[in-house]
């Protein structure tokens, strides 16, 4: 997964990943907060592991921009040969980009099942 992250941190720039995990984490942590407010620890719980695992991306993202590490511009996103380049350069980027996906989801699904199942009268 630091492999990915690196990548991640690199094909998009540095400060956008810092910027879209602290979001992710704030985010995480307020529905948790939500959550624990009215008793539901489990969920709080479950919102809670997404809220870290935002943060230990935002953590090497500070690492790499206390090294001088930049990425590419968010913008270079935009142009059609950088874009090209990188599926060139990077074949597994999608394999990898699903990896991250589904592993950072796996805590909101598994709140959503829970929920589900309160709702439904289960525990």
């Amino acid at each position: 997964m630091i492999r990915q992250v690196r990548e991640h941190n690199e094909l998009n720039g540095v400060v956008f990943a810092v910027v879209e995990f602290l979001l992710v984490a704030a985010a995480a942590a307020f529905v948790g907060v939500a959550f624990a407010l009215h008793g539901d620890w489990l969920v709080a719980a479950l919102v809670a592991g997404t809220a870290l695992n935002a943060l230990v991306v935002v953590a090497y993202g500070i690492a790499a921009l206390r090294r001088g590490e930049r990425g590419k511009s968010l913008r270079s996103l935009t142009r059609p040969e950088y874009r090209a380049a990188v599926r060139d350069e990077h074949p597994g980027l999608t394999r990898d980009t699903v990896t991250v996906t589904v592993t950072t989801l796996i805590p909101y699904v598994l709140s959503i099942a829970v929920v589900a199942e309160r709702v439904r009268g289960g525990g």
